[in-house]
């Protein structure tokens, strides 16, 4: 399953990461998505706090919606998002 992290606050993706495992258990597929569009992304350091609870061992998965059509300059965010 793919969890949509869309509009949430960074503080409130691990909670809702913590339930899908639990709904899902360890056997399935677990990821979260995010869409990179302002004003919901409006800058790197908060796509960054917004995944780094995705990052976690027991998240599978990170998926950006739309992510053919995320602006060049944005793609960079998620390279350094990836890497906190």
């Amino acid at each position: 399953a793919i969890l949509c992290a869309y509009e949430m606050q960074a503080g409130d993706v691990a909670g809702l990461t913590a339930a899908g495992r639990t709904a899902l258990g360890a056997e399935k597929f677990l990821g979260v998505g995010y869409r990179l569009f302002y004003p919901e992304m409006a800058g790197p350091e908060i796509l960054a706090a917004k995944v780094k609870p995705a990052l976690a061992p027991d998240v599978d998965g990170i998926n950006f919606y739309n992510y053919g059509l995320v602006p060049a300059a944005r793609l960079d965010w998620v390279r350094a998002a990836r890497a906190v």
